[in-house]
């Protein structure tokens, strides 16, 4: 099975993949085979970002499903893994008013952590994922990497009932105006 692990920087993706992996599963960083294999259309100047080929990094995708034999879970970790032919897609959130502060602390510029709070508050990440598949979404704002961790693994044994509900964080960025 393959599992997507998306979400808005900051919300803990990299942390929880780091978790899983140390717990048995695989876990594919889609950045580092993206860069590792030069898979993008270019670099956006403006937003700062590197632009994925989604159709290339897709082709990687599906001949790791196909090769893929194992019991256990392929966690797909990275922004645009919700993109990609999977099985699962599990969406990190984290509350606005949390995230804008792991976002100074990973050095953000001021601009940068305004998109990706926006981009939180209006559930892109979550719309995207729901339209894609089956999606779930897990409320990291208070949540250590552990219980992330294990959120998700309860997810991909069939138990995540509760992680079906879409979060809405729009409060938070209402009180900006």
């Amino acid at each position: 099975m393959l599992v997507a692990l998306t979400g808005t920087p900051g919300t803990g993706k990299s942390s929880v993949a780091d978790t899983l992996g140390r717990r048995g599963f695989s876990i594919i960083d889609l950045n580092s085979l993206a860069h590792g294999l030069g898979l993008f259309k270019g670099y956006d100047e403006a937003r700062k970002c590197w632009l994925y080929d989604l159709e290339a990094i897709s082709e990687h995708v599906a001949a790791i499903k196909v090769e893929e034999s194992s019991d256990r879970a392929t966690i797909l970790e990275g922004l645009v893994s919700h993109l990609l032919p999977v099985d699962l897609i599990i969406v990190l959130r984290c509350r606005p008013s949390i995230l804008e502060g792991r976002l100074r602390a990973k050095g953000y510029d001021k601009e940068k952590i305004r998109e990706n709070l926006e981009a939180e508050a209006l559930n892109i990440l979550s719309q995207e994922s729901h339209d894609e598949g089956e999606a779930y979404e897990i409320d990291t704002t208070y949540m250590n990497i552990e219980e992330v961790a294990d959120s998700v693994e309860h997810i991909i044994r069939g138990d995540g009932a509760k992680y079906r509900k879409r979060l809405d964080f729009l409060e938070d960025v209402m009180s900006w105006y």
